[in-house]
Parts: structure tokens; C-alpha cells; sequence
């Protein structure tokens, strides 16, 4: 992959995808939305977020489209206030009637503790291989913000489940901020392909063990089908904490590594 490129068929994905019935729903942390209000006014301007990793699914929204297939994404809109649930409601309906968009509706102090305090000030120093020192200099690891971590991840499987519980054959999940949501939606919706891609390094397993939840988040990834990283190296750090932390096998399957956990075999790959 360049630039965060994707070509699918190269995993063989493209071809699932070709024989699935329904769309292809994208997760991710935050829309592709940006959402301004109007000055003067109760109402919100939206318009599709040009960022380089939203643009990337262009060629896939094209080539679904070609086959009767839409993409739906589904995340959190990034807004600067709380918003109350009736407005909810109105949002949701504009955003899924101009870009097929469902917003996962979560308190905003949650939110601030999930992204800044967990994904940001936990999982992104391990993840880029720097030791982690919270505020205040102590080494202990806030077992409140990990608590919230699985709230959020829960409350996005809850709105996929609940919304989409019907018709769902393949679901994209992004980034270190959903590593929990593959095996929450597996339970509900075991026939769904599930496809999991990293945008982060992998860390080295002497790194990655510090994290006193570092079995729950190998154990949530490999709710997937696919797991996808940008590097050789990030897979081979990933299948060496699944080997040691879990004690599990790697196999070469039809040129691609797995790893089979609970009878479900995930196959690892690299851009």
C-alpha cells in the first residue's frame, strides 16, 4: 500500500465482497463528517472530510457502487458541545440520507477520557514503542480509563448490532481506538466477515506486555477475519504476543499467516 492506498483484490477481499449481499459498513473512530453550525442559527452545515485517510475508500465506494453496493460508515461526530437527543435524532436522519452516515452518540467527558486519556495517553505511546509515564511521574496504569475504553467500544458494537443486526455481510473496523469491537460483534453477528486494519505500529511483545490488558485487546482483534497492518514487522510483532501471550499457533494458509483462536482462524496481512 502507498500513501495509505488499498488495492483489496490482493487479499482477496474485493472478491468477498463481490459475492456479499449487502453493503460494506466502515468503522471508524470519528465520521468522515465535519459538522459546523450555522452562525445565527440552530441549524448544521455538513460536508465529507477530504482528510488523506477518508479519500482512500474512494476507489472501494466506486467499485461497490459498480455492484449495487454502497458503503455506510459509522463512528462519532466531532462537534465542540453536547448535543440533546432530539437534535440527535435530527442529525442522524441528515447524515444518513446525504452520506449514508450513522453517528455512534456518546457523551462528550467520555469521549475526552476514551481519546485523550486512553487511545492517546495509553495505547499510542506502547503502540510507537515509548514507555509510558502518566501525569505525575508514577507508572501505574488508570484502570478508570480502561473501563471507559470498553464502554466506548461497547456502545459501538451496540449501535451496529442494533441498527444493522439484519443484512450485514462484511464490516471494516479502524485503528487502535475499536481493538475490542471484532469480538463484541462477533458474538452477535458470527457470519459477518469482519475485517480489522491497523494504522499504528505494532509494538515489540516486550513492550506490548506492560499492558495490563494486553489479553483482553489480542483476544478483541481476533474477532476478525482479516487483520491488516502497514508492515511485515508490525504482523510479526502482533503473531509473537498472540504466540507468547496466548500460546497459539502460526500457520501459513494459502500464503497468507494465521492464527486460530476459539475454532475461528484469523489470517494476518501486510500493505
Amino acid at each position: 500500500m502507498s500513501e495509505l492506498t488499498m488495492d483489496l483484490s490482493d487479499y482477496g477481499i474485493d472478491e468477498q465482497l463481490s459475492e456479499a449481499s449487502g453493503s460494506l459498513i466502515v468503522v471508524m473512530y470519528r465520521l468522515p463528517i465535519i459538522a459546523e453550525r450555522v452562525e445565527g442559527s440552530k441549524e448544521w452545515d455538513f460536508t465529507f472530510d477530504n482528510d488523506a485517510l477518508y479519500m482512500t475508500f474512494e476507489g472501494l465506494n466506486e467499485s461497490l457502487q459498480e455492484k449495487g453496493k454502497k458503503v455506510t460508515w459509522v463512528g462519532v461526530l466531532n462537534l465542540d458541545e453536547e448535543i440533546e437527543e432530539d437534535e440527535q435524532r435530527l442529525i442522524s436522519k441528515q447524515l444518513w440520507d446525504r452520506f449514508r452516515c450513522a453517528p455512534v452518540w456518546i457523551p462528550r467527558r467520555t469521549i475526552e477520557l476514551f481519546y485523550k486519556g486512553f487511545c492517546k495517553g495509553v495505547l499510542w505511546p506502547v503502540f510507537h514503542m515509548v514507555n509510558y509515564i502518566p501525569d505525575g511521574g508514577e507508572s501505574t496504569y488508570d484502570e478508570a480509563l480502561w473501563h471507559v475504553y470498553m464502554i466506548v467500544n461497547r456502545k459501538f458494537k451496540e449501535a451496529i448490532v442494533g441498527r444493522f443486526h439484519e443484512g450485514v455481510d462484511s464490516i471494516w473496523i479502524h485503528d487502535y481506538h475499536l481493538m475490542l469491537l471484532p469480538s463484541m460483534l462477533r458474538r452477535d453477528l458470527d457470519r459477518c466477515r469482519i475485517g480489522f486494519f491497523l494504522h499504528t505500529p505494532w509494538p515489540s511483545s516486550e513492550m506490548y506486555r506492560n499492558l495490563p490488558w494486553r489479553v483482553q485487546l489480542l483476544e478483541g482483534m481476533l474477532g476478525s477475519s482479516i487483520l491488516g497492518f502497514h508492515l511485515f514487522d508490525y504482523a510479526r510483532h502482533f503473531l509473537s504476543a498472540c504466540v507468547r501471550l496466548l500460546d497459539l499457533e502460526q500457520k501459513l494458509t494459502r500464503g497468507a499467516l494465521t492464527v486460530e483462536h476459539h475454532g475461528r482462524i484469523s489470517a494476518l496481512l501486510k500493505d
